[in-house]
């Protein structure tokens, strides 16, 4: 059986073919940037700043630009590298990190980490916190992290 299309529905199959296709382009992307072992180090009470640390494995074919990350939990989440000059350990902020194709990135105590800065609610081992990644090109990342205690070092202030 055939259907004769004219103008506006040619156009209209032509618009949902390219809609599908931007759908499976969006899931394939996510499924080729996979986050693993995300958690957060509790903080002693008081303290409104803690450390995120994930693995990201970029399966893509480009480099991926981790440009910013965003909680619920937290009024700013800013990157940071822990680098140590004379002896001092001090800790650098990054306004972004490129992950290669095919290659994996760390954020990982005393290297690079998510400095989640004034959380808006108590936070305790065992909790689970969102966390949604920015990436220059693509679809933002949602992750959940867990809280762990003494997970890492204490986290010094700069």
């Amino acid at each position: 059986m055939r259907f004769p299309m004219h103008g506006k529905g040619k156009l209209c199959i032509v618009a949902l073919c390219l809609g599908c296709l931007c759908v499976w382009h969006t899931v394939l992307a996510n499924n080729d940037i996979r986050i693993g072992n995300a958690w957060i180090n509790e903080a002693p009470p008081g303290v409104n700043m803690m450390g995120g640390y994930f693995i990201i494995s970029n399966h893509t074919s480009h480099t991926l630009v981790l440009t910013g990350a965003t909680s619920p939990c937290f009024e700013n989440i800013e990157f940071h590298a822990t680098e140590i000059k004379d002896g001092v350990s001090a800790m650098r902020r990054q306004e972004s990190i490129s992950i290669p194709a095919g290659s994996e990135f760390s954020f990982a105590p005393g290297h690079y980490h998510l400095m989640l800065i004034n959380k808006t609610r108590m936070l305790a081992a065992g909790d689970s916190v969102p966390l949604t990644l920015n990436f220059a090109q693509g679809e933002p990342l949602q992750v959940m992290a867990e809280v762990r205690r003494g997970a890492s070092p204490p986290h010094q202030h700069h």
